[in-house]
């Protein structure tokens, strides 16, 4: 895909860019990611943050935060081999290798497509 064809523009895999990425693609946007780290996730791969905070409400325990962790969680457990995951009740504590592969297989079935090296814009 050439800059010229892209509609959105994302730069960055974290959680945020990875969610802006995919609701993008899912919307009908043609989206391209640049993603420097060659995987999704930012912080939670990157540095083996194991747990997604603030997706809970604190007295209640209801998840609070729908969208992308409702869809990484549904691809987690589908995707991913019982053997090979760690979703205790109460949170989303994960496994760094297994968290890669579902949000990259979210990314693909949403037709993102990724630059894993820096883009660099040139002023026009």
């Amino acid at each position: 895909m050439s800059l010229a064809r892209c509609d959105v523009i994302v730069v960055g895999g974290g959680a945020a860019g990875t969610a802006a990425a995919v609701g993008a693609a899912n919307a009908g946007a043609q989206t391209l990611s640049s993603n420097p780290a060659r995987f999704w996730g930012g912080a939670s791969t990157l540095k083996n943050v194991l747990t997604y905070c603030g997706l809970f409400t604190n007295h209640q325990k209801k998840q609070a935060v729908l969208g992308l962790p409702t869809r990484c969680s549904n691809g987690y457990v589908r995707w991913v081999p019982s053997r090979n995951r760690s979703i205790p009740r109460s949170g989303r504590s994960h496994r760094t290798e297994s968290v890669k592969y579902v949000l990259d297989q979210l990314c693909k079935h949403a037709g993102v497509q990724v630059c894993y090296t820096p883009c660099f814009f040139p002023h026009t």
